[in-house]
């Protein structure tokens, strides 16, 4: 047991040491082809992203595996619940992305 939890922990180390690596390669490049003002902009659209991201997601996947994998006989019905709840998020997200593009 502890050998498989140490080469997943091995494999998400190494995961994540890669992407932060790439990451800040793709930051410093595109920093230096956009320049300040406009990479500015670039870092500003990409957090309103993320925050809509953020919004639209709100952790129903993990939620929405477990209630299926517990209710497989209602899994149909679960699932138009699911994709409605993902929808009215949706809907939560771009109202807020709206909202602050406003102000």
């Amino acid at each position: 047991m502890f050998q498989v939890v140490a080469r997943n922990f091995s494999i998400l180390t190494a995961e994540q040491i890669a992407s932060g690596g790439i990451i800040f390669l793709f930051i410093a490049f595109t920093a230096r082809q956009l320049g300040p003002a406009q990479f500015g902009t670039f870092v500003l659209i990409g957090a309103y992203v993320r925050l809509v991201a953020l919004t639209v997601s709100a952790g129903v996947g993990p939620i929405a595996f477990r209630e299926l994998a517990r209710h497989r006989n209602d899994a149909l019905e679960l699932f138009n619940d699911i994709l409605s709840m993902r929808l009215a998020l949706g809907v939560a997200g771009y109202v807020g992305l709206i909202a602050v593009a406003r102000l």
